[in-house]
């Protein structure tokens, strides 16, 4: 098996991502008709990398969440282990999916959206309405995403952008579902610096390190803040191993500027992000594109007041009333593995999110009323009642579709 498996790593990635999305389209069981009714009371399946420290994986935790705060029957199928997922924690104790009428998600992008469906028994599926919720950062989502709109009866979006993104390629209206953001339970913060400020970023080198775009954390920060020994700019980087090219760039750049940074590689299940996301003093996110921007969105509902890139997804929480946004000018994005012209993202304005920087450390008032103000319009959009009402409307406009 082994060299069945180099033989296989051997050919080109484009040959073998071809050859498995045409094995996995056509073992996915195609979705034939919809339910005729979701009664109240039914289950709620949730799927997806539910033990890895990934947005889909915290996404799909979220939603149990949600529908535990509001006593809906909650049902999962862990993912984690036959995506080959790197696992940070615990799944849910929650039953299996049972056979009857209900819902069932699957948090997951083609074409593992498809092949999940390899993994969930056909009795399950049966009579279930079946979404799988897509999340993208681009302003159209790859062509060949169009081949597995079939193997669902609905698909669901997290913002306004990837609804426009999956219409834009596949002709499709997607419906809204948004994620659900609150922090968990906990004590509050002993500051054991009173007289530092902590500046906060959280990105991944695993996957995402252009798009999160950390050095722009650092410019900015390094412009607004210089050699001042009272500052700290803290990275959490998933992937930071201390050889790898982006980490040792960063702390060039942070000794040029003479800036107090430390790298975070440690990867913690969510009581464990939360608890250190309550560590920072404001959060810096200069990224050039997001799906969500769910460790934005997080931020806010901590009450950290926050500086991040006002790309599209974004937009639809954060403005100038509740953080502080920051413009950017389109440029063509860096090629991904599995689409070489993915199009344009936002280079943003460092010197604007430099200016907004010094003005979160000199006016601490406006910096605390923006940021309680964000509490309450991430409360508003993501909260789990919010969810809840989102997927009941869901189901009911899935079904007045058909």
């Amino acid at each position: 098996m082994r060299l069945v498996h180099r033989l296989w790593r051997a050919l080109p990635h484009h040959f073998r991502r071809s050859l498995f999305e045409g094995a996995t389209l056509m073992a996915a069981r195609q979705a034939r008709g919809l339910p005729n009714a979701i009664p109240a009371d039914s289950q709620i399946v949730v799927a997806g990398v539910l033990r890895a420290p990934t947005g889909l994986g915290e996404a799909a935790r979220g939603t149990i969440r949600a529908l535990q705060a509001e006593g809906r029957d909650v049902r999962i199928i862990d993912l984690t282990d036959v995506f080959r997922q790197e696992i940070v924690m615990a799944a849910p104790d929650l039953p299996a999916p049972a056979r009857g009428p209900g819902t069932i998600i699957v948090f997951a992008n083609p074409p593992m959206s498809s092949y999940a469906l390899r993994f969930i028994p056909g009795e399950v599926l049966e009579g279930k309405l079946r979404i799988a919720s897509w999340v993208w950062e681009y302003a159209r989502v790859p062509e060949r995403w169009r081949r597995h709109i079939t193997r669902y009866h609905r698909i669901a979006t997290p913002t306004s952008l990837v609804h426009t993104a999956v219409r834009a390629t596949t002709g499709a209206d997607s419906l809204h579902l948004p994620y659900h953001v609150a922090p968990l339970p906990a004590e509050p913060v002993a500051r054991d610096r009173p007289n530092r400020f902590r500046l906060g970023f959280i990105g991944d080198l695993v996957a995402a390190a252009g798009r999160k775009n950390p050095g722009a954390v650092i410019e900015a920060a390094g412009a607004a803040f210089g050699a001042a020994e009272d500052v700290e700019i803290h990275m959490i980087l998933r992937g930071a191993s201390s050889g790898h090219p982006v980490v040792t760039a960063l702390r060039e750049r942070a000794r040029h500027y003479g800036l107090n940074l430390t790298i975070d590689q440690r990867v913690l299940d969510t009581a464990g992000h939360w608890a250190r996301l309550r560590t920072f003093d404001a959060f810096c996110s200069l990224h050039r594109c997001e799906g969500f921007g769910l460790n934005i969105a997080e931020a806010m509902a901590a009450g950290i007041p926050t500086v991040a890139t006002r790309c599209p997804a974004v937009a639809d929480y954060l403005d100038e009333t509740v953080g502080y946004p920051v413009a950017g000018v389109p440029v063509l994005a860096a090629p991904l593995i599995d689409d070489p012209n993915p199009g344009t993202w936002l280079e943003p304005n460092i010197a604007m999110a430099t200016a907004a920087l010094r003005a979160i450390r000199d006016n601490p008032a406006e910096a605390r009323r923006r940021a309680e103000a964000a509490v309450g319009r991430i409360d508003q959009l993501y909260s789990a009642k919010a969810f809840v009402n989102a997927l009941d409307a869901l189901q009911t406009n899935a079904l007045r579709q058909d």
